[in-house]
């Protein structure tokens, strides 16, 4: 037999014994009965309040245990037996005030590990902001770009783009023919896209950022030759031919048809093929189409020379406008569209703009080198000028985008 608790000196001891607690009889015993082991734990409590009462409660709880019948004293709960364990940790034993003499090896280990994964923490979390960094700027080993629907200038700028960024950074790049605009935003979101070409309506969100302005897409409200509409209030009653679901011209197209209080069920719409508007046959066809789509597209440019369609103005642009701020009033004039009926002076209409969008964790050396594609000889025809775009505010640009727009006009201002 030996004391519950001994130090090394008698004073050890007595320190050990006022702020440690004693070991587990079957610690030392392990052929102890658990509640055996319960009413010595309770004898040797710190506390008084902790212990037996009386000499005849320990020796009732001693003759309930020789008996086999259950004891009344109960163990230290799992909660109170973990907190007495973390205040004979050195450091929490400062913090707290408490003294501790000859911790026990496995509370000093456990500090020890608590110092270690403080040192090594730092360190880790440096190596994590370094490869976060690497990783903002490694180039995608493949790069892909969202088109549009055929015969659309998204698909003529997207492969152009992808062109002159393959022979730029020697990545392959591919072009996806899509729906339109509000496809190219859910797969761009999704990760299947680099890069997509997306009109002013859908770039909304924390996630997507511009790259860059790339043209005005005007609202072509086409009307066959043979046709007896005239005006827009000749619309009522039409099936007007829209964008499939998805597409940035089908969104467009029923902006303006709400402005001209032309509900659906006023004026059904027609999902068809772009292609078969250019068909003759009455059974596949209608005598009104809606399109919003860049100026000077092959698609309306056959539809006006080839196919016998002609423009009808929207006289209150404005107006749609001011109801619909994403669209502005516009003029589509006779050179851009050789060769078709429109007159000197145009056909009014509303546009909005097409932007190239990514998103806001695309890699910096990607961005760059889609604006050298975009902007430097062969630049693609027909984009909005970088120096027009540097002008442009108020756009969620990518930083890449907006450090390269203010070094422009940073040059431009030096320059004058």
């Amino acid at each position: 037999s030996r004391p519950p608790i001994v130090g090394d000196t008698v004073m050890q001891t007595l320190l050990k014994v006022a702020h440690q607690p004693p070991p587990a009889l079957r610690s030392v015993s392990p052929e102890a009965d658990s509640d055996l082991e319960v009413i010595v734990a309770k004898c040797l409590e710190k506390q008084p309040k902790d212990r037996y009462k009386t000499a005849k409660n320990l020796a009732d709880d001693l003759n309930r245990f020789l008996c086999g019948q259950t004891i009344h004293a109960r163990s230290r709960s799992r909660a109170r037996k973990v907190i007495d364990w973390f205040g004979q940790v050195p450091v929490v034993a400062a913090v707290t005030g408490r003294q501790t003499s000859g911790t026990p090896i496995g509370q000093r280990r456990f500090q020890n590990g608590i110092l270690s994964a403080t040192l090594v923490l730092p360190l880790l979390l440096l190596g994590g902001l370094v490869w976060q960094q690497r990783a903002n700027n490694a180039m995608p080993t493949r790069i892909r770009i969202a088109g549009g629907l055929p015969g659309g200038l998204y698909n003529r700028v997207s492969e152009q783009l992808s062109k002159t960024l393959q022979s730029r950074t020697s990545v392959p790049c591919e072009v996806v023919p899509t729906n339109g605009t509000w496809d190219n935003r859910e797969r761009l979101l999704a990760g299947k896209f680099e890069l997509a070409p997306i009109q002013a309506t859908a770039v909304n969100g924390e996630t997507l950022r511009v790259v860059a302005p790339l043209f005005y897409e005007a609202v072509h409200v086409l009307i066959r030759d043979d046709s007896e509409i005239d005006s827009v209030e000749d619309l009522s009653g039409q099936r007007i031919a829209v964008g499939p679901h998805g597409s940035g011209s089908r969104r467009a197209a029923e902006m303006v048809l709400e402005s001209l209080a032309l509900s659906e069920s006023v004026s059904p719409r027609v999902e068809m093929p772009w292609d078969t508007l250019q068909e003759t046959n009455p059974e596949v066809s209608t005598e009104a189409a809606i399109i919003c789509i860049g100026v000077g597209s092959d698609l309306v440019t056959r539809m006006l020379t080839e196919h016998h369609w002609h423009l009808l103005p929207l006289p209150d642009g404005v107006s749609i406008a001011l109801q619909h701020p994403t669209l502005h009033a516009m003029t589509i004039t006779a050179d851009a569209y050789s060769g078709s009926s429109i007159p000197p002076a145009g056909v009014h209409t509303v546009g909005t703009t097409a932007f190239l969008v990514c998103r806001d964790s695309a890699p910096d050396p990607l961005i760059e080198s889609t604006l050298h594609s975009l902007y430097e000889e062969p630049s693609i025809a027909g984009l909005i000028p970088a120096r027009q775009a540097a002008e442009w505010q108020g756009l969620a640009f990518h930083r890449i985008s907006r450090r390269y727009y203010d070094d422009l006009e940073a040059a431009a201002a030096n320059s004058q």
